[in-house]
């Protein structure tokens, strides 16, 4: 169970670093997903996370509160609408344009349940 973890933590943090740079792809969430999967596989990569200077403020910010900076919200319902519209207007598939969408709509209500500090 311990390497599965570890390589779950692997994927979700690749994930996230992937979401810098492509707007649909939430980075927090799996840095998140990554955290919590290092944290019951391997304290040393756990540790490295949480003292990383990017990510590191977000998870203790989540683990104490439950809750995001109001601007962090602001930036990402931002980049969701903008990336999803930019990416229903290069899909050609009427069945893309739906699951882009649904994606884009997902990751809006997601955003919107979670409290601000």
């Amino acid at each position: 169970m311990i390497l599965l973890y570890r390589a779950l933590g692997v994927l979700f943090l690749g994930l996230g670093l992937v979401g810098v740079f492509v707007p649909l792809l939430p980075t927090t969430v799996f840095v998140l997903a990554a955290a919590y999967c290092f944290a019951r596989s391997s304290p040393s990569l756990y540790a490295w996370l949480l003292q990383h200077p990017r990510f590191g403020p977000y998870i203790k910010n989540w683990e104490e509160r439950r809750a995001m900076p109001r601007g962090a919200k602001r930036i990402a319902l931002a980049f969701t609408a903008v990336g999803a519209v930019l990416a229903l207007l290069a899909a050609t598939s009427h069945l893309v344009q739906i699951a882009i969408a649904l994606v884009a709509l997902g990751l809006v209500l997601v955003l919107l349940r979670v409290p601000v500090y």
